[in-house]
């Protein structure tokens, strides 16, 4: 009974946390419940904004607004209502 009641409590620490809105694009792609090789293509062409990622020679960040975005059919860029997402 205590495994699970650690488990559960290391659970609900991992929901609480507060996750950066940055992802990489296979964060992304699961994000958006598509293939890495959707989001891939996506980033590439630029229907989906990204920023090379920090320390890293060919890895690119992608905002979740902008996932929301992309998916509701808005513009790059644009603000996603807030009770929206």
């Amino acid at each position: 009974m205590d495994a699970i009641t650690d488990l559960l409590s290391r659970i609900l620490s991992a929901l609480r946390a507060p996750r950066s809105p940055w992802m990489d694009v296979a964060e992304a792609a699961r994000y958006a419940h598509m293939g890495k090789d959707r989001m891939r293509a996506l980033v590439n062409t630029g229907e989906i904004p990204s920023h090379k990622a920090p320390q890293s020679t060919n890895g690119r960040l992608v905002h979740a607004r902008d996932v929301d975005a992309y998916l509701m059919g808005l513009p790059s860029g644009a603000k996603v209502p807030d009770g929206l997402r």
